[in-house]
């Protein structure tokens, strides 16, 4: 023990799922009703481009998505709301220099109050990330050679 992991298992009539989580020696499961379009986040930009790639949103555009997010520390899963924006192409300072990049934000719990930004490129893959309460992802290498 003294390890956290999670499992969400969608169950074969697609109707619930359930959610596993372990906590130092402490093990809980919950039952949630799904549908397939509730995303899943955890404190990783990883789970921010795959909600942005399966959006689609087109410039200007906002969509609202429930969302089971897990706790960062204990793995606990919480539905909530967040709502995603393209706010169009623009030039951005990165690491490898100016970048175009489409500018997105995530308003997080979708009450106005925890407004995310981040920049992807045109594949969806994230440069940057920066949250309301000051968390900050960057990308820190890329493979010139395979992105030509």
């Amino acid at each position: 023990f003294g390890k956290r992991e999670s499992r969400i298992c969608v169950c074969s009539d697609r109707a619930k799922a359930s959610a596993c989580w372990r906590h130092g020696g402490e093990v809980k499961e919950k039952w949630l009703a799904w549908r397939e379009d509730i995303e899943l986040d955890y404190f990783s930009p990883l789970f921010n481009m795959a909600t942005v790639w399966r959006s689609q949103l087109q410039p200007g555009q906002s969509h609202s998505f429930e969302c089971l997010f897990l706790d960062a520390v204990t793995f606990k899963p919480e539905m909530m709301k967040q709502v995603y924006a393209n706010v169009g192409r623009e030039r951005h300072s990165t690491r490898f220099g100016g970048e175009m990049l489409w500018h997105y934000t995530m308003d997080f719990g979708g009450d106005g109050k925890n407004l995310t930004h981040f920049w992807c490129d045109d594949d969806g893959v994230l440069f940057d990330f920066v949250s309301s309460s000051g968390y900050k992802f960057v990308l820190t290498a890329k493979d010139v050679a395979f992105l030509e």
